[in-house]
């Protein structure tokens, strides 16, 4: 199996090449039980927020991950209630939080 490292920024289309390409190196039948899938479906989330895209509607989300409107709600929530997402409340629009950065500082 091999691992690909993920570029720090991807661009919009980037997302839409790694969803629909994600499982090309591992066929479904030989992922690991130990495989977390909601993982998988929650980065490209993140990933959508590249350097030109900082703030993202629902709606703005939902076709970059290949989500459903539901799905990407879904998500947003859960990302923004741990704390890696953040919501405008005028509009409406999310982006990620300093805590993300918390994953590229050393120490």
């Amino acid at each position: 199996m091999t691992i690909k490292r993920l570029p720090r920024q991807l661009s919009g289309a980037d997302v839409k090449s790694l969803s629909a390409t994600k499982t090309a190196d591992v066929d479904s039948t030989e992922r690991s039980t130990l495989f977390v899938n909601s993982v998988d479906k929650a980065m490209p989330v993140l990933t959508a927020f590249d350097g030109s895209k900082r703030h993202l509607t629902l709606s703005q989300i939902a076709p970059l991950t290949d989500m459903d409107l539901s799905s990407a709600q879904r998500f947003t929530y859960t990302l923004a209630t741990l704390g890696y997402l953040c919501k405008n409340p005028e509009s409406k629009a999310y982006e990620l939080s300093p805590k993300v950065f918390d994953f590229t500082t050393t120490t």
